[in-house]
């Protein structure tokens, strides 16, 4: 018994490298390539969270369902809003939305992808994605790899995940905040792992299953909840900007994610790794950028 949880633990370890170096850029690209769209600039990522004390295993806080009697409340959102003030500072991803928020309106080939942003936690992303998506520099491009109950990603030039920088012409910082994750429906910066490495690439969390083991040292036990009701991938936070939240049209992020894939080009197929690339291209025909009161 003591041998077969070594190797159930052994087997998990290698997931989570395998998961995580799917978002540090596309494996086996030249990136000599395209010089254009490195961002070589070094810095120190910001991983700064904080230290909390570990909460007992046995602890289990209850999900309460949240007040929406005023909040409009879509059949195809990941996550239910509330009006409840304490959200706001705590949990935004669970704060009903305001009638003066930006928000983007991601059409693709399969549907549309209604987002909303958090420009007080994450400024940079914020303005990074809004900008390059006003300037349409996501227009045309793909989602270059989608993984079913993990995640899809896109927004790089070359359509290969080697490619890629910020409206400044070079890569910014990550930047870790207590109070923003990565639940099912999250929008976060990709980034190659290296510090100050966060470009054009961005990814959508699919998944609506959750780790428990990395449930205790949340900030706060209302994201530990949600964690448990919606999934998402908390090794993730901290590593990568999460900066905005899907609210409408999920079920398109979900269709994406289970498109059939093959291996990246220089991929060798391999039992530790796993498809990605879309057969059939995963098209971003545009992102506009509107006021949620505009919206339908």
């Amino acid at each position: 018994m003591l041998k077969s949880t070594k190797v159930k633990s052994i087997f998990k370890i290698i997931f989570i490298v395998i998961v995580i170096s799917v978002l540090t850029g596309c494996q086996g690209v030249d990136r000599g390539e395209s010089p254009d769209y490195r961002n070589n600039e070094t810095g120190n990522v910001s991983n700064n969270l904080a230290e909390y004390d570990e909460t007992p295993d046995s602890y289990i806080p209850e999900y309460t369902q949240p007040n929406i009697d005023d909040t409009t409340v879509f059949e195809d959102a990941p996550v239910t809003l509330s009006s409840d003030e304490e959200l706001r500072e705590i949990a935004p991803q669970l704060f009903a939305i305001q009638d003066d928020e930006e928000i983007a309106v991601i059409t693709t080939n399969h549907g549309v992808i209604y987002v909303r942003f958090f420009p007080m936690q994450a400024p940079l992303a914020v303005e990074n994605f809004i900008t390059h998506a006003r300037n349409g520099f996501y227009d045309g491009l793909i989602f270059h790899r989608v993984m079913e109950d993990f995640m899809i990603q896109g927004g790089c030039p070359l359509g290969t995940g080697g490619g890629g920088t910020t409206i400044w012409g070079h890569g910014i910082d990550v930047e870790a905040t207590d109070n923003l994750v990565h639940l099912r429906g999250a929008l976060s910066m990709a980034n190659t792992g290296r510090p100050m490495s966060t470009g054009s690439q961005f990814f959508i969390v699919q998944t609506d299953m959750v780790d428990e083991d990395r449930l205790q040292n949340l900030p706060n036990d209302t994201l530990a909840a949600a964690y448990r009701e919606y999934g998402g991938t908390q090794w993730l936070d901290g590593m990568h900007t999460v900066f905005g939240q899907v609210f409408r049209g999920m079920d398109v992020v979900d269709a994406i994610a289970n498109v059939p894939v093959t291996w990246q080009p220089g991929e060798q197929p391999s039992p530790w790794g796993q498809p990605s690339r879309p057969i059939e291209p995963v098209n971003i025909e545009s992102i506009e950028i509107i006021i949620y009161s505009y919206l339908d």
